[in-house]
């Protein structure tokens, strides 16, 4: 959405794309969307997070590189095809507080979640 925006504020794609020093040759708007989407992010909330670092939250997900969305693209455009362009489905685990909530794309208390759901909705519709 960021970027949406501001093709239409600017009327230009690609505004976000940015050279990686690494690769100049190689334009990304991951270089601009991950900060956003993980250190920028918690510092609005004024959490620590956002990174692999000491004292920092352990909030991360886990993704499946054998997803059909992202096979055979180039480890230089992996993190634009994740954040851009991928399904889901990609995400198979998900860890916050360093607790593993997610695990192979189900969550610790889906079951539970949903019989009381079917219960209520049974009890509702009666």
């Amino acid at each position: 959405m960021v970027e949406i925006q501001q093709r239409l504020i600017t009327q230009k794609r690609n505004i976000l794309a940015q050279t990686s020093p690494k690769h100049p040759q190689v334009r990304s708007m991951a270089t601009s969307l991950l900060p956003m989407m993980t250190e920028h992010g918690y510092e609005s909330l004024d959490w620590r997070g956002g990174r692999i670092a000491a004292g920092q939250l352990a909030d991360f997900i886990v993704v499946d590189l054998t997803h059909p969305s992202i096979v055979g693209i180039p480890r230089s455009h992996l993190a634009n095809a994740i954040i851009l362009a991928s399904s889901t489905d990609l995400v198979k685990h998900v860890f916050v507080g360093g607790q593993q909530i997610i695990k192979n794309q189900t969550h610790q208390i889906e079951e539970d979640i949903r019989t009381k759901f079917s219960a209520l909705a049974k009890r509702l519709l009666d």
